[in-house]
């Protein structure tokens, strides 16, 4: 259970980038959007991880990590 709820965190997650990166694309070159991408992975990952040290399931917590991020525009 915990490990499809950890896969649907992912799918999430990558959802959210995906909308950012349609967004970005042609704005930036693509190192500079990779780069962009991957920093945002890593903060909605940390923001995910502190919200299941709060009791969260990692699904829960990555739709939280999301929803603090803000929306993808």
């Amino acid at each position: 259970m915990l490990q499809h709820e950890t896969k649907l965190a992912k799918q999430a997650r990558e959802v959210f980038l995906d909308d950012i990166a349609s967004q970005i694309h042609g704005r930036l070159s693509p190192l500079e959007a990779y780069e962009s991408l991957e920093e945002m992975r890593i903060h909605l990952d940390a923001m995910a991880a502190a919200y299941e040290e709060l009791g969260l399931g990692p699904y829960e917590a990555m739709n939280a990590a999301v929803a603090k991020f803000g929306p993808a525009e």
